[in-house]
């Protein structure tokens, strides 16, 4: 997984006039694929509030917005949503609803409308919005009221690895640097091993605790006490201390039992390189050990996976005692680069939500999207570096002589491509015509039709000329399968218009009651879809869902599109495309391969509108084979 560049790509247009710039160029500028570019600049524009970037035919363009352009806006809905929880946490006890909407230019109907929102994101919270005489207040626990306040941060001004100085949340600066200064210094003197989601993520309890005491909100209830040890004892009496001398506030025990506990669910004491599966349950207990082996083995049955090995199974082990510990006690890490990770690795982001809900099925404890999208990484950083669906081409090589002389072009371009290129056989020119085999390409010193000539000793040019014919031979490759396997799961019968629903799982209900007929599936089907969905919306891509079941209760692998008119709610999202998946356990290794290629032509925001427009499954075939040019 490679780290949030948005910002590095905008400053690199900026520097270099942005009069132009290939995606391809940006790709291989940032070490990242074309898809990861578009994600990027989507985010780049969306974070400016116009089209700051614009791309045609591959080509980056930064257009010119100068202050003078700009015109004024007022809050949206969701601004205003953030700045009321926020006024409320740091009113005094309550704030006059009709102080609030003067304050916010807005109309009392416009403020009701706005607190039904509120109400909303205080509900998963356990947190009430009160309302008596006009006057406002939040009712609830004062822990309950911290991670509400964590969790606005998070999705407001926590950026990147790093957080900022100021924050809506916070009624004053507490000296970050001050903070964090000293708690690397504690960490580092108790021999911890901590990165820096563990750091940003203490810091952030840290400044709201100090941030709730300075305004007399105490913890006052006990609280469970996780298995600590003696370093991390010490470290949180350390920091207690720290606190209350430069902050000038009194942390009660309940306090540091919370900071004893996060300490414990952050950090560890041990080297991962030095654990293997002989000596593991020496650092972990074996009911974990064998949630992670349970975890391990349906994945790779599942999604048909290469066996993880032994360095993984120690690392994940680790995140996965950890992260059992934070769910104990209700506290969990921020991943500022969730909604990163879910647009742009969705078939991974699915495997950790599988992953959660195997977690949840053997513990009771259900993992946020946050602690999903750490599974992610750590899953995401293994496929990586194992090829995962990667799809070779394959060539045969006709050399001209009978000195062996080409072998050294066979064996330069076995090494230039060797994740790229298969070359089945050389064969000389006398034999090719006898060659029964279909390979993707020819590579030949002999002039040949269709073939790519190659020097006796290849050049650079003659190199890139084949890079070239690689590429398109591979996307020529994986559109034709890709639309070959659409047909077989997709047809006529399966596309409908309109299904709308109050929200996204009563449309469910009403798509699979209309397909159950078909015998495509058994009555479990529905609900397994709904619990997925439940888990994390699967909304990888804006205006799209792809809610999807894999398993025994699918008789026959199926997809069902859904276009819509008019938006149709969809968790915090509205859609506009709905693509059912249905595929049975047979098919799963299929569902990877049509599932990634319906992700990569729906990153394209053009696609996207195109598909929402399709009112038959006539329309959507034609428009999929004009966009993939097969």
């Amino acid at each position: 997984m490679r780290k949030n560049r948005a910002n590095e790509i905008l400053s690199y247009m900026q520097a270099t006039g942005g009069a132009g710039i290939s995606q391809d160029k940006l790709a291989q500028q940032f070490g990242v694929s074309r898809r990861q570019i578009r994600n990027y600049i989507s985010q780049i524009n969306e974070e400016a509030g116009t089209e700051l970037i614009s791309i045609s035919d591959g080509i980056c363009v930064l257009n010119r917005v100068t202050s003078e352009t700009k015109e004024p806006r007022d809050f949206s809905s969701d601004e205003r949503t953030v700045i009321i929880i926020s006024s409320l946490l740091f009113s005094d006890g309550t704030k006059d609803s009709y102080d609030l909407a003067e304050e916010l230019f807005v109309s009392d109907a416009t403020l009701e409308s706005d607190l039904k929102k509120v109400r909303r994101k205080l509900k998963p919270f356990n947190l009430q919005l009160v309302n008596e005489g006009g006057f406002l207040s939040i009712a609830g626990r004062e822990k309950d009221k911290r991670t509400l306040a964590s969790d606005m941060i998070t999705n407001t001004h926590y950026k990147g690895f790093m957080i900022e100085n100021t924050n809506q949340f916070m009624s004053e600066d507490y000296k970050i640097d001050l903070i964090k200064d000293n708690l690397v210094k504690i960490f580092n003197d108790c021999s911890f091993i901590y990165n820096d989601y563990s750091l940003n993520n203490i810091i952030l309890h840290l400044i709201i605790t100090i941030d709730r005491l300075k305004n007399h909100n105490y913890i006052e209830e006990s609280q469970p006490v996780l298995a600590t040890s003696d370093a991390e004892k010490m470290a949180a009496a350390r920091i207690v201390s720290f606190l209350e001398e430069n902050f000038d506030i009194e942390v009660m025990p309940a306090e540091q039992t919370i900071i004893s506990n996060l300490l414990t669910g952050n950090l560890v004491t041990m080297d991962y390189r030095m654990i293997n599966r002989d000596n593991i349950s020496s650092y972990i207990d074996e009911e974990t050990v064998s949630l992670v082996d349970y975890i391990l083995e349906k994945i790779e049955d599942y999604y048909l996976l290469d066996h993880f090995d032994d360095l993984f199974f120690a690392r994940f082990s680790l995140h996965v005692d950890n992260l059992l510990k934070r769910l104990k006690v209700n506290h969990s890490i921020h991943n500022p680069m969730l909604m990163e990770i879910k647009l742009t690795y969705p078939l991974i982001f699915d495997i950790a939500v599988y992953a959660a809900s195997l977690i949840e099925e053997k513990t009771g404890f259900k993992p946020n999207q946050d602690e999903i999208s750490l599974i992610a990484m750590h899953i995401g950083s293994f496929m990586e570096s194992n090829d995962f669906n990667r799809n070779k081409v394959s060539a045969i090589y006709v050399y001209a002589d009978y000195h062996q002389f080409f072998q050294h072009n066979v064996s330069k371009l076995q090494k230039q491509f060797e994740q790229e290129l298969n070359i089945l056989y050389t064969v000389s020119q006398n034999d090719c015509l006898n060659v029964k085999m279909q390979p993707d390409l020819i590579i030949s010193e002999v002039p040949l039709e269709n073939a790519i000539i190659v020097s006796p000793f290849i050049t650079e040019e003659q190199t890139e000329r084949i890079r070239e014919k690689i590429r398109i031979k591979s996307e020529l490759n994986e559109n034709e399968h890709f639309i070959t396997s659409l047909k077989s799961l997709f047809t006529e019968d399966l596309f409908f218009n309109d299904i709308y629903g109050k929200d996204e799982f009563e449309v469910l209900r009403h798509l699979t009651d209309t397909l159950s007929a078909r015998g495509l599936f058994d009555e479990t089907f529905a609900e397994s879809v709904i619990n997925r969905e439940q888990i994390s919306p699967t909304c990888f891509v804006k205006r799209v869902a792809i809610p999807h079941a894999i398993g025994q209760n699918v008789k026959k692998s199926f997809i069902s599109v859904v276009t819509y008119d008019h938006k149709q709610p969809w968790g915090n999202d509205a859609i506009t495309l709905l693509i059912l998946f249905g595929i049975s356990y047979v098919d799963r290794k299929n569902f990877r391969f049509v599932f990634n290629h319906i992700v990569e032509l729906l990153g394209k925001e053009a696609n996207i509108n195109a598909f929402s427009k399709a009112r038959s499954y006539q329309e959507i075939m034609e428009t999929l084979n004009t966009i993939v040019n097969v």
